[in-house]
């Protein structure tokens, strides 16, 4: 009787992990982390050129990968925590957060998520209350990172959902 409750008791435990951390999606990073030239391949910049304001953030590099998630036409931003990975490299990923933005009046939403392969996280927390908690500041870091890079003013982080609601935002994106 023991040793089947233990059994249950573990199946039901890895179970639980999987299911929530299973949900993935392919990202195509478009910036990596590092950089300060949004959407720019690096063999582009091999001579010196000069940019449209529009491609420069003209604040802090990028703290993560700027990466988007295609679903037919739609296209949804996922800042991953990673090391920097070469712009237009496919990636999967795994949602942690969604902050719920407005930027010039419309409102957005960037998924916040870490790379499926366990070989290349830096973040090693599977929900937004562990990341909190084993990474202090990395929530503040980025709203203030957002709020900025474009200017003062232009974008407002309204909120900052945990890795359910990010989970369930993605699968509802996925489907249309």
């Amino acid at each position: 009787m023991l040793k089947s409750g233990l059994i249950l008791t573990l199946v039901l435990l890895l179970t639980g992990c999987a299911s929530a951390r299973q949900l993935q999606a392919e990202a195509e990073i478009l910036t990596p982390a590092g950089s300060s030239l949004e959407g720019i391949e690096a063999h582009e910049v091999d001579e010196p050129q000069n940019f449209r304001s529009e491609d420069v953030v003209l604040y802090l590099p990028f703290p993560a990968n700027m990466g988007v998630i295609r679903a037919g036409e739609e296209e949804l931003k996922t800042l991953i925590m990673a090391p920097a990975i070469t712009a237009g490299s496919q990636i999967d990923i795994i949602p942690l957060a969604l902050f719920l933005l407005t930027d010039s009046g419309a409102e957005e939403k960037i998924l916040l998520s870490v790379p499926a392969d366990p070989s290349i996280q830096v973040i090693k927390s599977p929900t937004l209350e562990q990341l909190n908690s084993n990474y202090p500041g990395v929530i503040d870091i980025l709203t203030i990172w957002l709020t900025n890079h474009k200017g003062g003013g232009l974008v407002t982080v309204n909120s900052v959902a945990d890795e359910r609601e990010a989970a369930a935002y993605l699968r509802e994106f996925l489907r249309e």
